[in-house]
């Protein structure tokens, strides 16, 4: 027989004596919120001109922060300048240090939220965010990702800051151009587990992703079509599509970068048979 005790002590208390001393906590319970207290009144007869006159008083209660001014800005640049080396010398030194890595992500924010539209800050915390989500995909031992969620949310802030870059700065370096190719690339790879759902939210975020990702000249279609969890996407009928039309899309970049780098030898060999003749 299990004997039943108060949490303040250890009294034996009789079963059903604890059975009605739920029963009066459920009905306190109840009374409390309102049970049988009757309709409750309101009043909502609040005219247009209270409701604007309540608006301007919330808004001259919070006005809004003024920008910075030149000699702010300056500042925060000279910051910026300061702060960049040494948040990248920390991401070569993390490795899958959880602390590290949250440390050099923390910093990196700070630097972008200094001065959003700083081209090199926002680079650095795109940069940070991708080795975050990368460093964040140590298996455990039955296979499943440690962070997975987490890693989730560092390549969604990867792709938002690196679609924020690009509009910031049309004309994107070499460096900008690679870093894109490989966020959309490990976007459509974080995203594709999750439109076996048959979620069309999911399966839109997906997709999504793969354009992204034909859509800005990357061109190893054999990393794409062997990709462990992208191959799967081939098989799979709510995607497959999807992942033929982009492997298409690829492999034309890929068969364009060759062409582009003979050019030149075939020009300087035109131009050897037109000059020979006149020797």
């Amino acid at each position: 027989m299990t004997t039943n005790h108060l949490v303040s002590g250890s009294v034996p208390v009789c079963p059903q004596l604890v059975t009605h001393l739920q029963w009066l906590l459920s009905a306190l319970v109840l009374l409390g919120t309102g049970l049988g207290c009757g309709k409750e009144e309101t009043n909502t007869d609040v005219s247009n001109d209270d409701f604007l006159k309540d608006v301007a008083a919330a808004i001259a209660a919070n006005p809004p922060i003024p920008p910075d001014t030149p000699a702010e800005i300056a500042a925060k640049e000279a910051w910026i300048e300061e702060q960049i080396p040494e948040v990248y010398e920390l991401m070569e030194q993390a490795g899958d240090d959880e602390d590290k890595i949250y440390e050099f992500t923390l910093r990196a924010h700070k630097v972008n939220a200094a001065l959003p539209d700083h081209r090199a800050g926002r680079l650095l915390f795109t940069k940070a965010r991708l080795q975050a989500f990368l460093s964040l995909q140590r298996p455990h031992e039955d296979g499943r990702l440690m962070h997975y969620h987490f890693a989730g949310v560092e390549i969604s802030t990867a792709y938002s800051s690196i679609l924020q870059l690009k509009t910031l700065y049309p004309e994107h370096t070499e460096e900008e151009f690679l870093l894109a190719q490989e966020i959309f690339f490990h976007k459509a790879r974080q995203e594709a587990p999750y439109t076996r759902s048959g979620d069309d939210e999911a399966q839109g975020r997906f997709k999504q992703a793969i354009s992204s990702l034909q859509n800005s000249g990357f061109s190893d279609v054999e990393r794409f079509k062997n990709d462990p969890t992208l191959k799967e996407m081939f098989q799979f009928p709510a995607t497959a599509s999807t992942m033929q039309t982009a492997a298409a899309a690829i492999q034309r970049a890929a068969e364009q970068e060759p062409a582009a780098e003979q050019e030149p030898a075939v020009t300087d060999k035109t131009e050897d048979q037109g000059s020979t003749p006149s020797e």
